[in-house]
């Protein structure tokens, strides 16, 4: 009897116990990157940039193998303190170079030609232009606060000399 009656326990105790965890809410979602703000057609971007009288930032990211790239995108990027900034100061194209990931022609022909213009040989790059399309200079991940790499970018932009990495 215990034979049939010990395995029949374990059963009803694994059941119960998935059907108890099916019943929990779902975790809250983590904050998402910031896909939403990011363009991929940089010539409109440039429109964009002289129409709202904005700074144009480039990021040259390998986003499905750049560990650096992705730690950039969590912790500053993806963050509100950025993404408001960015939407009142700035207009984003992401040059994205996946290896997993198919881009389509136009778009990753228009970031090789990208690259080649700015010169980029490591990412993660930011490649900071003026509304004009003037180049300001560049950055890429640092160790810094969201609110701190903002002000990075600003000086940047101004001409004032960024900030150095922690």
């Amino acid at each position: 009897m215990k034979t049939v009656l010990l395995p029949l326990i374990a059963f009803v105790a694994c059941y119960g116990a998935a059907s108890a965890d099916d019943t929990k809410p779902a975790a809250p979602a983590k904050e998402a990157p910031a896909a939403d703000l990011w363009q991929t057609d940089f010539a409109k971007a440039q429109k964009t940039a002289r129409t709202e009288k904005k700074a144009l930032l480039i990021f040259f990211t390998g986003s499905d193998w750049c560990g650096w790239c992705m730690k950039l995108d969590k912790q500053i990027l993806g963050t509100e303190a950025f993404k408001t900034w960015a939407t009142k100061n700035a207009v984003l194209v992401k040059a994205d170079f996946p290896k997993k990931t198919k881009l389509p022609a136009d778009v990753a022909k228009q970031n090789d030609k990208l690259q080649s213009k700015y010169g980029i040989s490591g990412f993660p790059t930011i490649v900071v232009l003026d509304r004009h399309g003037a180049r300001r200079g560049e950055t890429g991940y640092k160790d810094m606060t969201p609110d701190e790499y903002v002000k990075d970018l600003e000086g940047i932009i101004s001409g004032k000399k960024p900030k150095k990495a922690k």
